[in-house]
């Protein structure tokens, strides 16, 4: 056996062996019955009168509890969130719908401009030998590359400005250089 394994075993063991011990030893094994010949004031057996008092305790304690309750007047708040509580949701609070977009065939399209689908900063530009490099959003790109996954590619760059392209050749855009402030 694994020592944890062993661990458990024992810990179960004594668990019994401290239940077993509350019962004879606490006088809980006699079925609540009193001790041999003990008899109590009252000339009824011992704990008799013990228990009595003890419920006397106990429904005193209801009661002060019961009045304690009644008197107080809950806020309103609590009493609609109570009394709402059993109604459905109208919607899962988590669940957050976005409205359809109108269809193609709905919308009049007059020209069709296709634009980067984020906005492309151009804030500086790298030359190592005869190789540039620009920098858009803080990345780097070179000519030919695909800037940002807008679906423009990178067409040319010069130190005040860049031009982008779409994939098709068809729209083209310049980006003017934009210093960073410190």
């Amino acid at each position: 056996m694994a020592k944890r394994e062993k661990f458990i075993i024992i810990v179960a063991i004594l668990a019994v062996l401290g239940y077993v011990g509350s019962l004879l030893f606490a006088g809980g094994g006699d079925g609540g019955k009193s001790p041999r010949g003990a008899v109590a004031s009252k000339g009824g057996p011992a704990g008799v009168g013990a228990s009595i008092d003890s419920l006397a305790q106990l429904q005193k304690s209801i009661d002060e509890s019961q009045k304690t309750v009644s008197d107080a007047k809950p806020e309103e708040i609590a009493v609609y969130v109570v009394a709402n509580s059993d109604r459905p949701f109208p919607q899962d609070p988590f669940y957050f719908r976005v409205k359809a977009q109108e269809t193609e065939s709905e919308t009049v399209v007059e020209e069709e401009v296709m634009v980067p689908s984020i906005t492309l900063i151009y804030t500086g530009f790298i030359q190592v030998g005869r190789k540039f490099m620009a920098i858009i959003n803080g990345l780097e790109y070179e000519i030919g590359d695909d800037v940002a996954g807008t679906g423009f590619l990178l067409r040319s760059i010069r130190p005040d400005r860049i031009e982008i392209v779409s994939r098709e050749g068809k729209y083209s855009s310049q980006i003017p250089f934009v210093e960073e402030g410190l």
